[in-house]
């Protein structure tokens, strides 16, 4: 008997959304009626977005419905059947079993989708795009997680397990053991935002790995016995005609050495580092050359080293508007969290509507000149074990959920503090002003809060901890969502939707 599926969905719902890839973030090409029984089960792939419950990350099972559509189902809302061996599992029978409780060893180095005609020994490879180095953990047959540490050898602490088989990893940087074993390790950058170092031992690498310093592969290799380059990658020169000297300069604000790389993304090669506080001039912008969300600047070191910095890392003075970057003013509002990672920054009305922080449980903290709380929402549906959308299945997006108070509309529990105008830094009332916003007050909201201390009504002092960062409402990860708006009335904020929308840079400096 071949595998096959059952739809099994979650109470109250009577459907359950297939989707065009194995994560939420893919779209969705069939409504599956609960109950729909008898489908086959072409593939088996990990949550490319690492998403998990308990400490398991979930998986998606690709099926064929009735219309002959074929679409990806996480594994907690659909049972299976039958003999599902080939996918990864073991001891199935004929008895439908909720696929989520089931055991599953992933192929050590296949990315590979099989279809009816295809023996789990031929399964040919997914593309992965050939244009970025991609990473697979292979780890320990015999153990299901594999450890990721907090630095390149056995002496750091582990940090963090990672599910065997979780694939779509991006390589930061690579560097020899520094206990002085014959290894190399990868720092790693993950789907679910954490990072760790990987000996080459556990790990499979496919792409273009030319950046970091090995061979193009077409199929998966584990690392340490990839070939590799016999001479260091060919940095990405700067654009014919860039004014060496643009009147633009960055300050380093991570809270470590920031790296410095040979192209503008993390597969490039590391050029040198630069210490927290360093000003370097900006002599050119790109964006990152994988279609990722950041811009790329390139700098001169004061050693006379060239190369590109994520412009994230840095703050900015003097005139960068050709670089696509927003010089900061002295007066401006520091950033809620002291420590944080930036993950995703502001897109607009039709896009991501403000900035994204990461760092769990770091404290968020309210402006130094005070202000007035004007909303404190409790997520009333957010629980200890399952604080976000993702955990209960609810997609991304659902308008339900983001019409739901139970639910913050979204935010999860969130907190709204008003900033008066004539507190308002200096700068920040001149581009009210360029924008036609004269005299408005900043409403700012602090959302997806793990902790949440002030009430409606509470005059803040200044940098009031409002509370902490967490994962509340839809919310793919532990962030913070800071958002702001402007609207003309002190002592009513009124529809949250009814006031304008700015770059949170208007108020904060990063």
């Amino acid at each position: 008997m071949s595998c096959t599926a059952r739809i099994k969905g979650i109470p109250q719902m009577p459907t359950v959304n297939a989707r065009g890839g194995p994560a939420l973030s893919y779209p969705i090409v069939y409504q599956a009626t609960v109950g729909t029984a008898n489908l086959p089960v072409l593939d088996v792939q990990v949550d490319e977005q690492g998403l998990a419950l308990d400490g398991k990350v979930y998986r998606w099972l690709k099926v064929v419905f009735p219309n002959n559509t074929e679409g990806w189902v996480r594994d907690d809302l659909i049972e299976i059947a039958g003999d599902c061996s080939a996918l990864g599992y073991k001891n199935t029978s004929d008895a439908l079993v909720l696929a989520f409780s089931l055991s599953h060893e992933a192929p050590s180095v296949t990315l590979g989708r099989q279809g009816p005609d295809q023996g789990a020994d031929e399964q040919e490879v997914r593309g992965i795009g050939g244009d970025v180095c991609l990473v697979t953990l292979t780890g320990d047959p015999n153990l299901p997680l594999v450890n990721a540490r907090s630095g390149p050898g056995p002496n750091h602490g582990v940090i963090f397990q990672m599910e065997r088989g979780t694939s779509r990893i991006y390589v930061i940087d690579v560097a020899d053991d520094e206990s002085g074993a014959d290894h190399r390790w990868f720092n790693l950058a993950f789907p679910n935002g954490q990072t760790g170092w990987m000996r080459d031992d556990v790990i499979a690498i496919q792409g273009d790995c030319t950046p970091v310093g090995y061979e193009h592969l077409d199929e998966p290799v584990l690392a340490s016995r990839a070939p590799r380059l016999s001479s260091e990658p060919v940095a990405v020169e700067p654009v014919a005609g860039t004014a060496p000297d643009s009147g633009c300069e960055g300050t380093v604000i991570s809270t470590i050495p920031a790296k410095v790389r040979s192209g503008p993304n993390v597969t490039y090669n590391i050029v040198t580092t630069v210490e927290p506080n360093t000003v370097l001039p900006i002599d050119d912008s790109r964006a990152q050359d994988d279609g990722g969300d950041f811009i790329w600047l390139l700098v001169t070191t004061q050693e006379g080293q060239t190369g590109w910095i994520r412009s994230d890392l840095m703050r900015y003075q003097g005139d960068c508007a050709d670089f696509g970057v927003v010089a900061a003013s002295d007066d401006l509002y520091p950033s809620p969290m002291r420590r944080y990672f930036f993950t995703q920054g502001y897109g607009g009305i039709n896009g991501h509507r403000g900035w994204d922080l990461a760092l769990e449980d770091e404290a968020i903290l309210s402006g130094p000149m005070g202000g007035r709380v004007v909303r404190a929402h409790p997520c009333s549906r957010c629980t200890p074990d399952k604080p976000a959308w993702r955990h209960h299945g609810i997609p991304y997006g659902d308008q339900n959920a983001l019409r739901d108070p139970g639910w913050g509309w979204g935010y999860g529990n969130h907190v709204i503090v008003r900033y008066l105008h004539d507190r308002l830094p200096p700068s920040t009332r001149q581009k009210l002003a360029e924008l036609g916003l004269a005299g408005h007050h900043l409403y700012v909201v602090y959302a997806h809060l793990k902790e949440m201390y002030p009430s409606v009504g509470d005059e803040l002092t200044a940098e009031t901890e409002l509370g902490t960062c967490g994962d509340t409402g839809w919310s793919s990860g532990p962030h913070l969502h800071l958002e702001v708006r402007a609207g003309p009335n002190p002592d009513s904020m009124g529809s949250w939707l009814s006031l304008a929308l700015l770059d949170p840079a208007v108020l904060f400096n990063r």
